[in-house]
């Protein structure tokens, strides 16, 4: 999906559950009204809104369930206006919906068996890893049949690519990213910095990033969300942000925004974005919510919509 030259791209990650953070950013940008009384305002979700993360205070058990039920809604409502609210695949989406489809297909799940099915997922050898996705214990079939069309990634004629995790290595021109080839989605939902990468040999470059963006049109900025900050290295977080190789900005809007801030981007679409240091504090880049005691000047200004 390529967005046009001229516009507002409002831009969000990893709800996680926290719907009470996903309502305050529809409030915050008055998205929905601006989608159906402005037609150059774009809003883009990079995934990752389904799945309670273990011990996270903050999550709402039904969370990922309304919040996607409420982005169906308003892009329902709004007809072809709500085209204009963007909702690409994370991880979390994509895992599950691979996961859900494979009960229904091999296993019959159904309304009856999926307790008793999804228990023994839990209860495998690989069963840590699956009770990560517990979205399963709640999706519906009409949510797993909308999910598992959601696009993967948007490109701006400004010179944005936004994904939820990192570049591909295997896309080789834009065209590439629609076709959602199984290397492709992994890549662009799962990958982090190769600083960080779970497996070792598996993540990516800055060398990796700037082949990505060159084949993207000449792109010149990725902004994705996935990596908590706080399993970046330390110089890494930058304004509340991540920040990777001058040319990727690592989002966090709900979840895993600690020891930075829960935020999301205002982009001009007529501006083209070459670098992180292109996206201003204040401007582009604006505060959901202040650290709790840390409430100041500088903060509040941070806080005005663009």
């Amino acid at each position: 999906m390529i967005l046009p030259s001229k516009g507002k791209l409002y831009i969000a990650s990893d709800f996680h559950t926290r719907h009470a953070d996903f309502q305050k950013w529809l409030t915050k940008t008055g998205i929905v009204e601006k989608l159906k009384n402005e037609k150059d305002v774009y809003g883009l979700i990079l995934g990752d809104a389904v799945d309670m993360k273990p011990a996270d205070p903050q999550a709402e058990k039904d969370g990922d369930s309304r919040i996607v039920d409420k982005i169906r809604q308003i892009q329902s409502t709004l007809g072809e206006d709500g085209k204009r609210l963007i909702f690409i695949q994370g991880n979390h989406e994509s895992e599950v919906v691979r996961v859900y489809g494979l009960l229904k297909k091999h296993f019959a799940l159904d309304a009856k068996s999926r307790a008793r099915l999804i228990a023994a997922l839990y209860a495998s050898p690989d069963g840590l890893f699956y009770q990560q996705f517990n979205f399963l214990e709640r999706i519906t079939d009409e949510q797993f049949a909308y999910l598992k069309e959601l696009p993967v990634a948007v490109l701006t004629k400004s010179g944005v690519v936004g994904v939820h995790a990192g570049p591909s290595k295997s896309a080789k021109t834009s065209k590439d990213l629609a076709n959602k080839t199984e290397a492709i989605v992994d890549e662009l939902v799962w990958s982090r910095p190769a600083e960080i990468a779970e497996i070792p040999g598996k993540g990516y470059t800055p060398e990796d990033l700037t082949a990505f963006l060159e084949v993207m049109e000449g792109s010149g900025l990725v902004v994705s969300g996935h990596t908590p900050l706080s399993k970046l290295l330390p110089e890494w977080v930058q304004n509340g942000i991540g920040v990777f190789a001058e040319r990727q900005i690592i989002l966090a809007t709900s979840y895993g925004s600690a020891p930075g801030d829960k935020s999301y981007l205002v982009l001009d679409l007529a501006k083209r974005y070459t670098r992180v240091e292109d996206v201003a504090p204040g401007k582009e880049l604006q505060i959901l919510e202040p650290k709790v005691g840390l409430i100041t000047p500088a903060c509040l200004a941070r806080q005005i919509i663009a």
